[in-house]
């Protein structure tokens, strides 16, 4: 009895674990502009979509497998049937074909019902009935969870690149604030058409510098001025900045 309630509490642990981590790759998707890998899947297993190959609709179509919800281990009375060598070859693929159809399920169940309608104290998170929480699963949610949060962090990082530089080219050529703001408040996110608008933006502002050249030279060299003027450099450290004194070489201050 006891053996019983320490499963029951473990079982329970990991199915809020991955109740928890299937919310946050759905929420991770979203964020990215990633459609889900099972969006193109026909559950009739006779077409595929995306990353899955026909082997693993082949080794679906088994009947030990065709439920998601069974594990992955063979009965002993199956391990010498015909069906054990595809088993055995494709078990990663069918795993993981699997696993996203569980998903897959899950957020579709989460989206049919309304957060403020869910039971108190509910014993099975919802859109996981029936689901056996086996380490492999578990693995699998945090390895994917971990997969997408690596891709938004590396292009976040990219984006805030384009932006410093986006945000000194505004400046000296003079966008107004407003337009700055505007640009950052409607292109937020880490979806691809996000890093394409920035993409687009900064290349448009680097044309649009070498168009008004003299006017960013003159914007620089008033910032110069006024750095000077804060930092109180005399006339005669100024005219030790020939690049400054010199219209020929004005060119180099950029």
């Amino acid at each position: 009895m006891f053996l019983k309630d320490c499963d029951s509490i473990v079982q329970h642990k990991r199915l809020n674990i991955l109740s928890t981590t299937f919310l946050q790759i759905d929420w991770l998707y979203t964020e990215l502009g990633i459609p889900h890998p099972t969006s193109g899947i026909d559950e009739s297993h006779n077409s595929t979509a995306g990353p899955f190959s026909q082997s693993v609709l082949a080794v679906s179509n088994i009947s030990s497998l065709d439920n998601p919800f069974i594990a992955f281990s063979p009965t002993p009375a199956s391990r010498t049937s015909a069906s054990t060598t595809i088993f055995h070859h494709d078990t990663t693929a069918a795993s993981e074909y699997n696993y996203h159809r569980l998903l897959s399920r899950f957020v579709a169940r989460m989206e049919e019902v309304d957060s403020e309608d869910l039971p108190p104290n509910q014993s099975v998170p919802i859109g996981l009935d029936g689901v056996e929480p086996t380490p492999g699963l578990l693995t699998w949610a945090a390895a994917l969870h971990s997969s997408l949060e690596d891709i938004k962090r590396r292009r976040e990082s990219h984006i805030q690149a384009m932006y410093d530089q986006l945000e000194c080219l505004w400046k000296r050529l003079g966008v107004a604030e407003s337009d700055m703001d505007a640009f950052v408040e409607n292109h937020r996110g880490s979806t691809e058409e996000t890093i394409q608008e920035y993409e687009e933006e900064l290349e448009r502002m680097l044309e649009l510098k070498q168009e008004r050249m003299s006017t960013f030279v003159e914007s620089a060299r008033e910032e110069i001025l006024r750095l000077w003027d804060d930092l109180l450099i005399g006339e005669e450290e100024r005219a030790d900045f020939a690049p400054f004194a010199d219209g020929k070489n004005q060119i180099s201050l950029l």
